[in-house]
């Protein structure tokens, strides 16, 4: 509906104030039908920069930089069909980034990629934030948090809340995550008599090599509380010589949500950042 594909119920949508006309918005959808399977990559490329009535020394010139962003250069003169799976969704992300429109939708990117090809396509974005808009739809919450400046939560099929990712894990976590980097495994004990005598709401979660990590409940102990105890472990050399607390995941707020959502018969209105 936001591109167009289907008309709006009711409503209208807006961007930047002005109603949504087509050339303003492109799009990566979630499914690569819209490939020639018998054209290579770059014919696919050219025949969409020419529908975006992109000259042929432009077109060019944005495609070294995406493929070479995309890490495409060894496959961009194969057909479509001899592709794999991966490197026909990098082609459509391709062909979204290349568009000049303002606003630019991608719906589940990186599903398909690798760990290596959805860093590539991570920083291709982050590379082009300022100068475009994303709207970024995906399942993989750690994506969305790493990349978005605000973030909607959909759930039932209606927005259940909305913000920054920070106003998010703040508003709806439930704990603090406490990570302990000790001197020494030996003193693997002692830290954690430590913390459990003087944050008892405390449960120890598993030890890393050196380091010790905790979930604590975030009614029952302010940030400033946790900051000024482990700065006294620190201070008193029990073998503490490095510690972070921070809100939880955006995973796990998205997890304490549908729990939420679950026990009430209607949506309430959403949560949002002033």
């Amino acid at each position: 509906m936001i591109y167009g594909r289907l008309p709006q119920s009711h409503g209208q949508i807006l961007m930047e104030g002005k109603p949504v006309k087509k050339g303003m918005i492109a799009l990566c959808p979630q499914f690569d039908d819209h490939l020639s399977p018998e054209l290579t990559g770059y014919e696919n490329l050219r025949f969409y920069s020419l529908l975006y009535g992109i000259g042929f020394s432009e077109f060019e010139k944005l495609l070294k930089n995406i493929i070479k962003g995309l890490d495409l250069e060894e496959h961009i003169n194969k057909m479509i069909s001899q592709m794999s799976g991966g490197n026909q969704r990098k082609i459509s992300i391709a062909i979204a980034l290349m568009s000049s429109s303002p606003l630019i939708l991608l719906d589940e990117p990186t599903s398909s990629l690798d760990p290596t090809a959805r860093q590539h396509v991570h920083d291709l974005i982050t590379r082009s934030k300022g100068n475009k808009t994303f709207i970024l739809c995906t399942h993989l919450l750690s994506e969305a948090e790493k990349l978005c400046d605000n973030i909607a939560i959909i759930i039932k099929g209606c927005v259940y809340t909305y913000g920054t990712p920070q106003f998010l894990t703040s508003h709806f976590g439930r704990e603090w995550k406490l990570d302990v980097l000790i001197d020494d495994v030996n003193y693997s004990e002692t830290v954690k008599g430590f913390i459990e005598a003087n944050i008892p709401t405390a449960k120890f979660s598993f030890e890393r090599h050196r380091t010790l990590v905790f979930s604590i409940p975030s009614e029952t102990i302010s940030l400033t509380q946790v900051f000024e105890i482990m700065q006294r472990a620190i201070d008193t050399k029990i073998g503490v010589s490095y510690f972070t607390c921070s809100s939880c995941t955006l995973e796990k707020v998205f997890m304490e949500l549908v729990k939420i959502a679950d026990t009430e018969t209607n949506l309430i209105e959403p949560a949002k950042e002033n």
